[in-house]
């Protein structure tokens, strides 16, 4: 009898411990809300000479506090591309639900040729273990316009 008892204490264990880890997994495989409300984006300087800087205002509220990773990229209208330096926080940089107002200056190369250019962001979250290292948060990225002038 003593053994019964111990028999289906163990399965009991066992089976609550897989149950939790499911429980766990499925909860956080459904949290996909995005960490940041984006409620404008401006680019301040809409006519960049080559070698200029390109100034771009963006409006945005951090909804939660996650890890943030943001690839960057500038394209010209042959195509060539300039990789942006990636922003990187563990944590969100300014305090939640208050409207913050950044200003990112770029320089736009000089092997930029003129015409119409785009500026790209790539961003992902990651606000708890299967986003870490699974499946992070992936919403689209901010596409901005600019042109580029002869100097």
């Amino acid at each position: 009898m003593i053994w019964r008892c111990i028999a289906y204490l163990s399965l009991a264990l066992i089976s609550g411990a897989i149950l939790t880890v499911a429980t766990l997994t499925s909860y956080y495989l459904a949290d996909r809300r995005s960490p940041i409300r984006v409620d404008s984006v401006e680019v301040l300087t809409p006519t960049v000479e080559i070698g200029g800087r390109l100034q771009i205002r963006t409006v945005l509220t951090y909804m939660r506090s996650c890890k943030i990773h943001s690839d960057r990229q500038m394209f010209d209208s042959a195509n060539h591309r300039k990789l942006v330096e990636d922003v990187d926080f563990e944590t969100a940089p300014a305090p939640l639900g208050e409207p913050q107002t950044i200003i990112q200056t770029f320089e736009v190369p000089a092997y930029f040729v003129p015409g119409k250019a785009i500026f790209q962001t790539f961003p992902w979250y990651a606000c708890n273990a299967v986003h870490r290292y699974i499946w992070p948060i992936e919403p689209g990225g901010l596409t901005v316009e600019f042109e580029i002038a002869e100097r």
